[in-house]
């Protein structure tokens, strides 16, 4: 697949579902109210239903980026990017 040039939509995918399975783990009260909803080119796009949430995420957001890009196993995420 990775020949066909399906290498991209493969890493979105596979980013964004170790994205929700990291912010059911890590919060666990709010994880219901953000949602990662694509990446691309080392960004990653999380929709959240509260501004306060994504507010507290923006602070930590180098501390996601670094766990999520553990769990991937190579540094895949760059930035984070919110949508309100």
């Amino acid at each position: 697949m990775r020949e066909r040039g399906y290498s991209r939509q493969i890493d979105a995918i596979t980013v964004i579902k170790t994205t929700e399975v990291f912010f059911k783990s890590k919060f666990p009260s709010f994880y219901h109210k953000i949602n990662p909803i694509s990446f691309k080119n080392g960004v990653l796009r999380i929709a959240s239903l509260s501004a306060p949430i994504a507010s507290e995420l923006k602070l930590h957001e180098k501390e996601i980026i670094k766990c999520i890009n553990i769990k991937l196993e190579k540094e895949v995420i760059q930035k984070l990017n919110f949508i309100l």
